[in-house]
């Protein structure tokens, strides 16, 4: 009887997290997993982004506002599960997208991806940025 009731709990705890390990894959894979390639967008015709993820963990961002360009190479970045995006060195001196920040008085940047597209939001104005 002991045995069969050893067994019966590991059988179901495995079952258990086996079933947690696939509902977090599939609600990764709902937010849009972790995005790849290339996201181009403009807001009102002067300002022009894109977004290259050039790994899993870092990407490049390219900013045109009225012809002068800026480009962030290697920003890491990380990808909560609702598809929220952060950037974990923007508050460390000398980080390029962090002094971009701070040098154009914005509050924020927000990032989301819902698997199709990139939201940025700078707070005083939001894009959407798409596959190109």
């Amino acid at each position: 009887v002991t045995v069969s009731v050893l067994y019966w709990f590991v059988h179901t705890k495995m079952r258990a997290a086996v079933i947690l390990l696939l509902c977090v894959l599939v609600a990764m894979a709902a937010a849009g997993g972790v995005p790849s390639g290339s996201y181009c967008g403009s807001y009102m015709f002067f300002i022009k982004g894109r977004i290259d993820f050039v790994s899993s963990t870092e990407l490049d961002f390219n900013l045109d506002v009225g012809g002068k360009k800026t480009t962030c190479r290697k920003e890491r970045f990380v990808v909560a599960p609702g598809g929220e995006l952060t950037l974990p060195d923007k508050d460390n001196k000398g980080d390029c997208i962090g002094e971009l920040i701070k040098d154009n008085d914005l509050d924020t940047l927000k990032i989301h991806f819902d698997g199709n597209k990139i939201h940025l939001d700078a707070g005083v104005g939001s894009v959407d940025l798409k596959h190109c």
